[in-house]
């Protein structure tokens, strides 16, 4: 009813049932009724009820969005979590190794699919703007990732790399998080086991396409 998909359904148990921004899958299914809701060529099929509705559940799963987006400590808006508990929409862990944590990667997508949104509301605009300045300054620069670094934090220095993120960030901090399957969370990557650390996209670059896109948008 608040508007967030689960990853699966019929429910199954677990974190499945959470309302789920991991891989996008929130994302595509909302892109995926707003498709239906303009009835783009391919839905032209779809009857004109069928199409309203869609649009309804459209603007229901939005204002889900908004909702589930993370105030930081002092109340600021900061970025989302993988999954959302579907009662609170407060951040939820999944597999053993994805702690309670803020998610760049996926931040990053939402932010991108939330520019998309034609003449934005002042609150999906405010959003934007503030998922964005996170996403700028929680960026890494001149470092890459070592998945062989069994001591520090699983970067190396490289002058002029693409800019870098962590995967997930410890709510209120900031910190960097690492997840290990034995359920342990770690500050630290070169804590992790070796088959986590050479298993798992831990660092990445996937954020840029939020900034890139933001400067298009902005105008």
């Amino acid at each position: 009813p608040n508007g967030g998909f689960p990853q699966v359904y019929p429910l199954v148990g677990g974190y499945h049932d959470a309302i789920t921004l991991n891989d996008d899958a929130m994302e595509h299914i909302v892109e995926l009724l707003r498709d239906i809701s303009v009835r783009k060529a391919e839905f032209a099929f779809v009857p004109a009820t069928l199409a309203a509705e869609a649009g309804r559940r459209v603007e229901r799963g939005l204002q889900c969005v908004l909702a589930m987006q993370i105030r930081a400590a002092d109340g600021q808006l900061a970025i989302w979590g993988q999954q959302n508990d579907p009662l609170t929409m407060r951040p939820c862990a999944a597999r053993n190794f994805e702690p309670i944590s803020a998610c760049a990667l996926e931040s990053s997508h939402l932010l991108r699919f939330l520019m998309t949104v034609p003449n934005p509301s002042p609150e999906i605009a405010a959003s934007v703007e503030v998922g964005v300045k996170w996403i700028t300054r929680m960026a890494m620069h001149d470092v890459a990732p070592n998945r062989d670094d069994t001591k520090g934090n699983g970067l190396v220095s490289r002058p002029g790399a693409p800019l870098l993120w962590a995967r997930f960030y410890e709510l209120g901090t900031g910190k960097p998080l690492f997840g290990d399957r034995d359920r342990t969370i770690h500050y630290l990557f070169g804590e992790l086991s070796n088959e986590r650390r050479k298993g798992y996209g831990w660092y990445g670059t996937g954020p840029v396409v939020a900034l890139e896109a933001y400067k298009a948008w902005r105008k």
